[in-house]
């Protein structure tokens, strides 16, 4: 009879996969331990970084404070809490001072060129003015900011700010309605777009788009046609690049290489005034704004007589403009508003449309500006 053939050991089949699982995790416990790793680094930076720009402000001249820095998120994104956020340089007239409850600084543990700032719970602002300090206190909907690197730099940053209203902390009165600001929303773009090697002043290194609307400033900010800004918004391009250097230093050495700003399809709508218009600005000798451009007006004859009653223009200039700026409008086809082209200028803080002045502008404090 054949012989049977012989029969194979048997396959260690369990024990293979209990080195198997075990292995596995291993693995999973290295990769684990080295993404722990990895988060507590990321963590690090970016407070580091937080702290870091706090300590340049500081150095700059602005009064910053805070409770205490806490890093959260663990393990699949990263937030630094800023406690009892203070920012200001509360130094007299035009001084400011803010105090918040919390600020939140968002960032993804896979990708770091990109961030997210947000302002969370109740504000306190104070407001330096000619007669004393405004101080305003409430709430907003929501104010936040994206940042975005680009090769180390800040390459673009975008702003959204949603119902905000500040008042004074009395009870609700007529005076307490008068001092209060408040926004409806607004929103900002900021980018740098690639600068070609070699440009000069003509080249744009910085373009924005803003839009506000539903602005109601406090009756102590004097403006010169009510507290009302329906809406404002337009395209401005930086030309020339603003050296990176403490202001208002930089400011000024931008100034003196060319530098100026473009501002293109800047729409306002204040009071009974709708104004369009397109020009550049430029800083004096003593980094005031100067300016010339054109534009088309509606409601330029309820705004003269605005003017003409806050005191800002004298009635005979006011005659002298209506007469004027009547003899240089046009009528639409069809009917409508009067339309007037304008050239506009801004020069020694006076605007002036033509030969005839307009209002004063305010002096600009660079030093007090949180712009860096």
């Amino acid at each position: 009879m054949p012989s049977e053939p012989e029969s194979s050991p048997p396959i260690e089949r369990p024990a293979r996969r209990k080195r198997l699982s075990a292995a596995v995790a291993v693995a999973a416990a290295l990769a684990a331990a080295a993404y722990g790793v990895y988060w507590l680094q990321v963590a690090e930076s970016v407070e580091a970084g937080v702290v870091g720009w706090i300590a340049q402000r500081r150095a700059e001249g602005f009064e910053v404070a805070y409770t205490g820095i806490r890093v959260r998120g663990f393990p699949f994104s990263l937030r630094v809490l800023v406690d009892n956020p203070r920012m200001g340089q509360p130094h007299g007239f035009r001084g400011w001072d803010w105090r918040g409850k919390r600020v939140v600084v968002r960032v993804s543990p896979w990708d770091l060129t990109r961030a997210t700032v947000s302002l969370i719970g109740r504000h306190k602002l104070d407001i330096g003015t000619p007669d004393g300090t405004l101080a305003l206190t409430g709430e907003s909907r929501n104010i936040e900011a994206e940042l975005q690197l680009s090769r180390g730099l800040l390459g673009t940053v975008t702003v959204a700010v949603d119902d905000v209203e500040l008042h004074p902390e009395e009870p609700y009165s007529a005076e307490r309605e008068a001092a209060t600001l408040s926004l409806k929303s607004a929103r900002a773009t900021f980018r740098r777009p690639p600068v070609p090697a070699g440009g000069d002043h003509r080249t744009a290194t910085v373009m924005g788009e803003i839009a506000l609307d539903g602005l109601r400033l406090p009756q102590a900010a004097g403006l010169p046609l009510g507290r009302d800004v329906s809406h404002a918004g337009g395209t401005v391009k930086v030309l020339g690049e603003i050296p990176r250097e403490p202001w208002p230093e930089a400011i000024a050495r931008w100034r003196d290489n060319g530098g100026t700003i473009e501002i293109e399809a800047l729409r306002v709508a204040y009071g009974p005034l709708r104004l369009q218009i397109d020009g550049t600005l430029a800083l004096d000798g003593d980094l005031q704004p100067i300016g010339a451009f054109s534009g088309r007006a509606e409601g330029f004859y309820e705004t003269v007589d605005a003017l003409r009653e806050r005191g800002v223009v004298r009635g005979r200039d006011a005659t002298t403009a209506r007469f004027v700026l009547g003899a240089l409008a046009r009528r639409p086809e069809g009917g409508g508003a009067a339309v007037l082209d304008l050239s506009i200028s801004l020069q020694d803080q006076k605007l002036f449309t033509g030969p005839i002045p307009l209002m004063q502008v305010g002096r600009i404090r660079w030093e007090r500006m949180p712009l860096r």
